[in-house]
């Protein structure tokens, strides 16, 4: 088994923004595999969010009050804009 994809595929699973990143090489080359090299580079934006929603979803569950302050988020996705953290966290409330 490639330890890149098992690395990679941990790094989804755990919402871990740095080591999908970090990644990001690998990942381009299996989307390029799949979908051609002139589309690869506009899904890294679209797998980020993922990501991004993962991490907002595990915070969430790992919180015993499920209340978890704005900060928390902005701090842990490395944010400074928070209107994009409004619309990420209104597209992980969508999911249920």
């Amino acid at each position: 088994m490639d330890k890149r994809l098992v690395d990679v595929f941990g790094s989804f699973l755990s919402g871990d923004i740095a080591g999908v990143k970090k990644s990001e090489k690998v990942i381009l080359k299996i989307v390029t595999e799949t979908v051609g090299s002139e589309l690869a580079p506009d899904y890294m934006p679209s797998i980020l969010e993922k990501v991004f929603l993962i991490n907002i979803l595990n915070t969430c569950f790992m919180s015993e009050q499920r209340i978890v302050p704005f900060s928390t988020f902005l701090s842990d996705l490395n944010f400074t804009d928070v209107n994009y953290l409004i619309t990420l966290l209104l597209k992980a409330l969508s999911f249920g």
